[in-house]
């Protein structure tokens, strides 16, 4: 998430759904990090990540995620202001076990920023297109694919005279 011409930042609010089938918030971020959130490269200081998830249906989950500014002395007034375009913060999404690709989105209902709502000419969305990844799912095979969910027939069983798997290197006669 990134924010243009803002002159403080005490708190953000975002209403967001998602088809729950295709897409869920990543467990963890980082080592002791929030499930699925982390700060940008420029939020320092004291903010604080919260959210909430409520299934809408059988289909749709919707999660309420809050942003706010917690100084713990005086001293730590100083809050975030940017008036070029910035990362605040990450949403980190990851696909489900899909069978096939899908286009999907990810809808904002609201935005609250400063506890002011914020009209939908304030924010942009979009469609995601999830993509079965491809690849070698032999793992007997030199070029194994963890992440391949469907096999593409490319895998490969030959390393050749350099290491390279499916290489078509030899050697000469002066090796």
């Amino acid at each position: 998430i990134f924010a243009t011409n803002l002159d403080t930042l005490r708190s953000l609010d975002i209403e967001f759904q998602y088809n729950s089938n295709v897409l869920q918030i990543k467990d963890k971020v980082d080592e002791g990090g929030t499930p699925g959130f982390s700060l940008g490269t420029i939020l320092e200081g004291y903010y604080e990540i919260d959210y909430e998830n409520f299934v809408v249906n059988e289909d749709s989950m919707k999660t309420i995620f809050m942003l706010y500014y917690e100084p713990k002395t005086e001293a730590d007034s100083i809050m975030f202001f940017t008036n070029v375009k910035e990362n605040i913060f990450n949403i980190v999404l990851e696909t489900r076990d899909i069978a096939s690709d899908i286009t999907t989105q990810i809808i904002i209902n609201k935005i609250s920023v400063n506890e002011i709502l914020m009209d939908d000419s304030n924010w942009e969305g979009g469609e995601i297109m999830v993509i079965v990844p491809t690849g070698c799912t032999d793992e007997l095979a030199c070029n194994y694919d963890p992440n391949a969910r469907e096999d593409d027939g490319s895998c490969t069983y030959e390393i050749d005279c350099f290491g390279e798997c499916g290489g078509d290197a030899v050697y000469d006669v002066c090796e």
